[in-house]
């Protein structure tokens, strides 16, 4: 009895996690877009382009490379892909797996844990299409409703793109799963899938211009729907740590890559006729001359 309500509360717990941050993101951002950020520019996110009008369907090969190159130096990028990396060489994939099958500590047992991943999984991808919509919409009329379209679209895109590459890798590697119920154990669908959503929201809410702190919960509470997937996953005996976490880098690295290229989006806010704005992730390199000097400087953000 005591098990059958543990497994009932953890059931409505993950509902119940992703429903409260979609809450938070539609009254917050409604809340916050009704009036000027204390923190933006001269350039307010009204003044901005629409939304999605700027994306385009053949960005150039320069666009693309500076997106890729930016995606892969994100440590949403590297840190899981070297964390699978590690356990995969070591005896902690299995060991994690089997301890996490066994013990079931955080949903109370494999069925729950399979019920929370599609419930976390269907909040990042609930949550992506909230932002969208709330993106700016610049002065509004049919270049908005245009705009949303493009960019729902492309991003729409990206999302299957990450779900078509993760079944590529699937049938490629045939990785037999813990539970030994096929062998599509390598890399995690679920998690990749909640990546990618939550990367594509996380891009939604930096072009909106929110206030720092309601921009970093938002952020927070996307990451989580992933970690959250991830580890279901994990205690389900569906994937191990490996699967996820590579699903976790490529979810991300696709998603960030369509959506940068595609759609070209700059946090509102950010003076983008700065010619010596710098990108981060990237070099840049200033060159100031006079009579009497010449100052070359080299910057290389990471942050």
């Amino acid at each position: 009895m005591l098990a059958i309500e543990k497994t009932n509360n953890t059931q409505w717990l993950g509902r119940l996690v992703w429903v409260a941050v979609l809450c938070v993101v539609i009254t917050g951002c409604t809340a916050v877009s009704s009036k000027k950020p204390a923190h933006s520019s001269p350039r307010s996110s009204s003044d901005s382009p629409a939304w999605g009008s700027q994306s385009t369907l053949f960005p150039s090969w320069y666009r693309i490379g500076r997106a890729a190159s930016k995606a892969v130096r994100d440590p949403q990028t590297w840190a899981p892909a070297v964390g699978a990396i590690l356990f995969s060489a070591t005896g902690w994939d299995k060991g994690v797996s089997d301890w996490a099958q066994r013990t079931t500590p955080v949903f109370g047992s494999q069925k729950a844990a399979l019920r929370a991943s599609d419930d976390f999984r269907d909040g990042a991808k609930y949550g992506a299409v909230v932002t969208a919509l709330l993106t700016p919409n610049g002065r509004g009329g049919m270049t908005a409703a245009n705009g949303k379209v493009k960019g729902m679209g492309l991003q729409l895109g990206a999302y299957f793109a990450v779900e078509s590459t993760t079944t590529l890798f699937k049938r490629g590697v045939a990785r037999r799963r813990p539970n030994a119920v096929n062998n599509h154990s390598f890399p995690s669908g679920h998690t990749s899938s909640a990546f990618a959503a939550g990367t594509l929201a996380r891009r939604n809410i930096s072009a909106s211009g929110y206030p720092p702190i309601m921009t970093h919960v938002l952020d927070a509470g996307f990451i989580s729907f992933g970690a959250g997937t991830s580890w279901a996953r994990v205690e389900a005996g569906m994937h191990y740590p490996s699967d996820v976490l590579a699903g976790a880098a490529l979810g991300h690295f696709i998603a960030a890559v369509v959506n940068d290229a595609f759609l070209g989006e700059r946090p509102v806010g950010k003076d983008s006729t700065n010619k010596h704005s710098v990108v981060k992730g990237l070099p840049s390199i200033s060159i100031k001359t006079s009579r009497k000097l010449l100052k070359i400087s080299f910057l290389y953000p990471l942050y």
